[in-house]
């Protein structure tokens, strides 16, 4: 088996193999991938458990799939920084050891961690090490404002990742954290896919829930040449399904505009879900998990080749980041 980023391998789901595993009362069973939830760290605010959450995401949801794949990210404020950062970053990752252990969550529920904001290493690329250890997989630079590493996305855009920001992607590929380019500024995206094309780690390079700016002109969508980049380096893109970043009132109809502008300009294998619940109100039709069935019918309704919609919903995460084949 090859090297995969999370260090595991999944089956992927071929055309010719039986999707829709069974129906009761209506509910579709299938196989979900997201590569970019605030959920974990919204019941950490709320007091919550994640089984039985009031949110977007709770464990609960877990039967209506054959298999579920979450990428939790801790969420750390731009308002903190350095040791008042990590504290809180330490704050919730207990609380996620508790929530998401194996033994407590659903057997077809894959918890995987991530950090949303890279400000919780205190300004020491020495603490990546640590953080991988941990169990981090995936790690933003930024969030929208400035930080020890670099500029988001509400930044001047000519402002490149700083000297310990480019520290960082190194040792991030290194260890095997996968960098995330959504909320960077355009330079320092430029600055994370310069430094992913020089070594020789070839960990893949992720927006985990940005859409695309041609379809929605919005700061944290990115740009063709951004989409074609990330393409060619083997990367995912994560659709969000917040309204302001999707355009129109952020309905089915309005995520279909980016996922075929994204299959037009040839990256149907390189397009996931990153929907970004409980990190921004939704449109009525995508409130939670539990409304996944009914969008993926609409795309296929739509007119969505039904290989892309199974590639979009499980089987370009799955290959690209736990390693699955076709036909495996």
């Amino acid at each position: 088996m090859r090297n995969t980023a999370f260090g595991r391998s999944a089956p992927a789901v071929g055309i010719n193999e039986i999707t829709i595993i069974y129906c009761v009362k209506g509910v579709i069973f299938l196989r979900y991938f997201d590569l970019h939830c605030d959920s974990i760290t919204r019941c950490y605010r709320n007091g919550e458990d994640l089984q039985n959450a009031s949110g977007s995401v709770a464990a609960r949801y877990a039967p209506h799939f054959e298999q579920w794949t979450q990428i939790f990210a801790i969420f750390v404020p731009d308002s903190l920084q350095s040791e008042a950062a990590y504290d809180y970053y330490c704050k919730v990752y207990s609380f996620y050891r508790e929530q998401c252990g194996a033994s407590i969550l659903p057997h077809n529920l894959h918890a995987v961690l991530a950090i949303e904001n890279g400000n919780v290493l205190c300004g020491d690329c020495r603490n990546i090490a640590s953080l991988a250890a941990q169990g981090v997989r995936v790690m933003s630079l930024t969030w929208n404002g400035e930080n020890e590493l670099g500029f988001g996305c509400d930044c001047d855009e000519t402002l490149g990742l700083k000297s310990l920001g480019k520290d960082a992607v190194r040792m991030m590929l290194v260890c095997g954290i996968v960098p995330d380019v959504s909320h960077l500024n355009i330079a320092g995206f430029w600055d994370v896919l310069d430094i992913w094309a020089k070594q020789k780690e070839r960990v893949p390079i992720l927006a985990t829930h940005s859409n695309a700016h041609a379809v929605h002109a919005h700061r944290r969508n990115l740009k063709d040449d951004q989409l074609q980049a990330i393409f060619s380096a083997g990367g995912l893109v994560g659709l969000n399904f917040y309204p302001m970043f999707l355009g129109g009132d952020g309905a089915h109809t309005d995520l279909a505009r980016h996922l075929r502008h994204i299959i037009t300009m040839g990256g149907a294998k390189h397009v996931a879900i990153g929907s970004d619940f409980d990190g921004a109100p939704m449109h009525p039709n995508l409130t939670s998990v539990e409304t996944i069935p009914a969008l993926r019918q609409s795309l296929l309704d739509f007119g969505i080749d039904p290989a892309t919609v199974e590639d979009l919903f499980w089987n370009n995460a799955a290959r690209i980041l736990l390693g699955a084949e076709q036909g495996e």
